[in-house]
């Protein structure tokens, strides 16, 4: 069994709802915030999802992939039916996911839906009692087989798995400063042939890498908490609060403050 497979085979997902929707026009000129990765399956009718590098287009028998921590605004001019889940991955697959650039989105076959209503039912059971191993098990599976249509041709060798345990360290170590110089130390490596390696397999340099995952730590903590934002700047590892501000319109789209009073909503 390839490497690969024997992580795939080994994934956890921990579905956090789901459920069928039809949105109309009143997805105009609103910004949501997606903190967990989301599934569309779409039934009919079509839709934009407009992120800040891109805008997907929704439409019927296509099944889409939502990154978490996206910021995105929607357009639909008539209506939009579909089936969706909030799931999210343990740190080590979030990671594995990051790197390998899942793709958006993927054609819908004859069982998806039905693996949909599947995990709507057992969402309902839930929230009456907690389910059964064998539902947390199918639940399991068939998330397995719906995130399968998403993967791009790659193996997992030894030089990604190097950079995924980098990951994990940059992860554990966010709240300080981190340079790359510390980051080619623990990888035992040259400063330079680390910086290269890092931007192959993770798709930006380490200092960007860095600022990304600050920034996720941010948004999450804007929406969730009720500490101010420069209490916020500096536990996400911003020595600068305006620095913060700055580079958090850059890559977001808007300040923390507009973050915070747009309220950033979740929608179906």
């Amino acid at each position: 069994m390839s490497r690969l497979l024997n992580f795939l085979k080994n994934t956890a997902f921990s579905v956090t709802e789901a459920e069928f929707a039809t949105v109309g026009d009143f997805w105009k000129n609103q910004v949501f915030f997606y903190k967990r990765e989301r599934l569309y399956y779409v039934t009919d009718g079509e839709a934009d999802i407009i992120l800040k590098e891109k805008t997907i287009h929704l439409q019927k028998g296509r099944l889409y992939l939502i990154p978490s921590h996206s910021v995105l605004t929607g357009k639909c001019k008539d209506f939009l039916s579909h089936h969706f889940i909030h799931f999210q991955f343990d740190e080590s697959v979030y990671n594995f996911f990051y790197a390998v650039k899942l793709k958006s989105e993927a054609e819908a076959d004859e069982f998806d839906e039905h693996y949909f209503k599947v995990l709507e039912n057992y969402m309902l059971e839930q929230a009456k009692a907690p389910l059964l191993p064998q539902a947390e098990l199918e639940i399991n599976g068939i998330m397995q087989i719906l995130i399968s249509k998403f993967l791009p041709n790659i193996t997992l060798n030894d030089d990604m798995i190097q950079m995924l345990d980098i990951v994990s360290y940059i992860d554990k170590n966010l709240d300080r400063n981190i340079t790359v110089e510390e980051l080619a130390n623990v990888a035992a490596l040259n400063k330079v042939y680390f910086s290269n390696k890092f931007t192959k397999h993770m798709g930006v340099s380490p200092s960007q890498f860095i600022i990304n995952r600050r920034l996720e730590k941010a948004m999450d903590m804007i929406k969730y908490s009720d500490l101010n934002l420069k209490e916020i700047s500096f536990k996400v590892g911003f020595e600068n609060n305006m620095y913060f501000s700055r580079i958090f319109k850059k890559k977001i789209g808007m300040t923390p403050s507009e973050f915070r009073l747009k309220g950033a909503r979740s929608s179906h």
